[in-house]
């Protein structure tokens, strides 16, 4: 797995649609990691109880919680 600053440092010549496209792609990868982590600790949890948890819409990617994440880390990026 390569490193967030290995994927952002080479110094190219990119339109600011494909830096948008990037920024997406991280937020999805950003989302799909709090999801795993999410589902991982219910799975312990299920494993620990009498009763089984079921899982709900929380573990859905949803074009909000993207776009959310998205926008944060394009303000970091615009604003330093």
């Amino acid at each position: 797995m390569s490193s967030l600053k290995g994927d952002l440092a080479p110094k190219t010549n990119k339109t600011p649609y494909e830096l948008r496209l990037e920024i997406l792609h991280l937020a999805q990868h950003i989302i799909d990691r709090e999801n795993e982590n999410q589902l991982a600790v219910l799975h312990l949890q299920n494993e620990k109880a009498e009763s089984f948890t079921p899982i709900g819409k929380d573990f859905q990617q949803t074009e909000d919680q993207i776009l959310k994440v998205a926008k944060k880390l394009n303000n970091f990026v615009s604003n330093g």
